[in-house]
């Protein structure tokens, strides 16, 4: 269901660009999009990512428990945050830019067109970056350093990683975030 649902989003967007539905670009100005202080936040980032990386399989057997797994609120709220993750955004991303066409509002409009073409890039960076990296689910394996390459392209079961829903929410969260930033500096 949520593929159908994307693919209906996918399939809106393509045909409001094909109809010159464009907006003006609101991202590129004078400012570079990167600086120096980005590439050490991102050394920072995949640091830490590697001193964490020995907790992953401890989270992992503490999430597995029978009593986490059987959990009804834990398990309602993971389906919540799963659903806001992904297909969420994009529901949100095409009716903002759809209440914004139909009420001439041009800064919804952009906020809701960029918020779909982040989630779309990141969810297709993703998407390559799982069958890349081949991560076995938590419930294929034990081992929480289960990668192989290109293992993704076999089944969906060894395309964990990166976690898809949390890179939409983030691409959302971020598309907004430098949206808005533009409106009230």
């Amino acid at each position: 269901m949520s593929r159908l649902i994307q693919a209906v989003l996918y399939a809106s967007l393509f045909a409001g660009n094909i109809a010159g539905a464009q907006t003006a670009d609101t991202v590129n100005g004078p400012k570079p999009l990167f600086k120096l202080g980005d590439l050490v936040t991102a050394g920072a980032f995949t640091l830490a990512t590697i001193a964490l990386a020995p907790a992953d399989h401890h989270v992992t057997h503490q999430l597995q428990s029978p009593a986490r797994q059987s959990n009804k609120l834990l398990n309602r709220s993971a389906g919540i945050f799963r659903v806001l993750g992904s297909p969420g955004g994009l529901i949100t991303g095409t009716g903002l830019y759809l209440l914004g066409t139909a009420d001439g509002q041009r800064r919804t409009q952009d906020l809701g067109l960029h918020t779909v073409e982040s989630i779309l890039l990141a969810d297709g960076i993703t998407f390559g970056l799982k069958i890349v990296t081949g991560r076995a689910r938590p419930r294929m394996a034990d081992d929480a350093s289960s990668f192989q390459l290109l293992r993704g392209l076999r089944n969906e079961e060894y395309r964990s990683f990166p976690s898809g829903h949390a890179t939409s929410a983030f691409a959302f969260a971020a598309a907004v975030s430098s949206e808005t930033q533009r409106w009230w500096p």
